[in-house]
């Protein structure tokens, strides 16, 4: 008797573990789904180009723009970018727990080799990458006209957070040139979800140069 408590013990444990490990592999696929269908949304022409390796935190030369604080300090509307002060309090879109989880989210943002079965625009791994900025003048001949050079961009992963009343958030941050030089024109930008599409919401310019 004894020896049939235990085992429905340990089997009603085991059970609750593989529900629990079941529902968080659900939630991780439907973020993964929200965030890469913010990225198709974006970037939705075949003919541009997305470097692989998304920007991460610590990274040299962009990482200095991934803080909540710079967001807070430079967004501006797109009506007026020009604004020499924030068009909005960020701060009264989240509650104070949930805007440390940003502030967190961004300390924590990780390179991400993004997936190019789930992304429209040309996804280029990093030693293509290399190899047509290093023969770029064969591949684009100088006497081409800039146009005609395909856009590309280096973005991070969305960061995606809930905000007061449910409101949903997603911030990315993207440079693109036209000549696989130096990135120089880079902004990040804040989308609020309004199903089934996302709508921008501001923009903090970024000065890489």
């Amino acid at each position: 008797m004894e020896k049939q408590k235990i085992y429905l013990i340990v089997y009603a444990l085991t059970l609750s573990i593989a529900t629990l490990i079941s529902s968080c592999k659900i939630q991780q696929q439907k973020q993964m789904d929200l965030e890469y269908g913010l990225l198709r949304f974006l970037h939705h022409d075949p003919a541009s180009i997305i470097r692989q390796n998304t920007i991460d935190n610590n990274d040299t030369l962009y990482g200095r723009f991934l803080r909540y604080d710079y967001l807070r300090e430079n967004i501006r509307s797109t009506n007026n970018p020009n604004d020499s002060e924030p068009f909005l309090n960020l701060d009264l879109l989240f509650t104070e727990d949930q805007k440390g989880q940003l502030i967190n989210k961004f300390k924590e943002l990780m390179e991400v080799q993004l997936d190019p079965d789930r992304m429209i625009a040309e996804v280029l791994p990093e030693e293509i990458y290399l190899e047509r900025k290093e023969n770029f003048d064969k591949i684009y001949p100088k006497n081409l006209s800039e146009p005609i050079v395909p856009r590309m961009n280096k973005i991070s992963f969305p960061i995606i957070q809930k905000g007061i009343n449910g409101v949903i958030y997603a911030i990315t941050f993207d440079t693109f040139s036209f000549r696989f030089r130096s990135d120089s024109v880079g902004e990040i930008r804040v989308f609020v979800k309004s199903d089934p599409y996302w709508e921008l919401l501001g923009f903090a310019p970024c000065d890489i140069q």
